[in-house]
């Protein structure tokens, strides 16, 4: 399998007060990019999973364990929330949707 693409993992904060703005911001922290595999799900397998062969799913796979509590992925510009993180003994996979 290859990893080809890279990925950018942000984890979101709670919203805080900005003094400066007088209003109520979010704030994300964003990580280094890893490599991964980034793959679209098939629609028997988004229709067993989830119910609805609309939805567009994607699998994010990791070529070893990575436990952070991420929230976002960003691959190619492109923002995916995180709707199931799979951690395995050797590997990591998240399935994405994207964001629009």
């Amino acid at each position: 399998m290859r990893y080809d693409n890279r990925v950018i993992f942000a984890i979101e904060k709670e919203k805080v007060y900005n003094p400066k703005t007088s209003k109520t911001e979010q704030s994300m922290e964003v990580l280094e990019p890893i490599p991964c595999n980034f793959s679209p799900l098939s629609s028997q397998r988004t229709a067993l999973e989830y119910g609805d062969v609309k939805k567009r799913m994607n699998v994010i796979r990791l070529n070893g364990n990575y436990n952070y509590p991420v929230t976002h992925a960003y691959i190619d510009n492109k923002k995916y929330l995180i709707v199931k993180p799979i951690y395995y003994r050797h590997d990591t996979v998240f399935y994405v949707e994207e964001v629009k």
